[in-house]
C-alpha cells in the first residue's frame, strides 16, 4: 500500500470535521440574522396584538380596571382621569376626545382607536 494514500485518508477527516463543524457555526450565525428569524419575531408580536385588538371597551361606561386593562398604554392613573373626566364633561361622543384627558396622546389614542367604543 502507498504511504501517501494512507497519509491522506488518516489526516483528511480531521480537518473535513473542522470544516463542517466551522459550516454548522457560520450557517447558524446566518439564521440568526436572517430575516426569516425576523419574521417570527414580528409574526409573534402580531399575534399578541391581535389578540389585544379583539378587546373592546367602552369608554362611556367601563371601570377604571377596565379601561387599564383594555388600553394599551393606559394604567390605572391614566383611566381614572378618563373616568375623572367623564364624570365633570358627560360621555365622550368622538375618541378624540380622550387627547383632553391628562396623559392621553396622540399615540395611545392611535394604538387604541380600535378597541375604543363609545356605545
Amino acid at each position: 500500500m502507498n504511504k501517501s494514500l494512507v497519509k491522506k485518508s488518516v489526516m483528511q477527516p480531521l480537518p473535513l470535521k473542522i470544516a463542517q463543524l466551522f459550516s454548522v457555526f457560520i450557517l447558524g450565525l446566518i439564521l440568526v440574522g436572517s430575516p426569516a428569524s425576523r419574521l417570527h419575531a414580528e409574526q409573534t408580536k402580531a399575534d399578541d396584538v391581535s389578540v389585544i385588538v379583539s378587546v373592546t371597551v367602552n369608554i362611556n361606561s367601563a371601570s377604571v380596571n377596565d379601561l387599564a386593562e383594555a388600553l394599551l398604554g393606559v394604567g390605572i392613573k391614566k383611566a381614572e382621569a378618563i373616568v375623572e373626566y367623564r364624570d365633570q364633561n358627560g360621555p365622550f361622543t368622538d375618541k378624540k376626545q380622550l387627547l383632553n384627558v391628562k396623559g392621553i396622546g396622540e399615540a395611545t389614542l392611535r394604538k387604541n382607536s380600535n378597541v375604543i367604543m363609545l356605545k
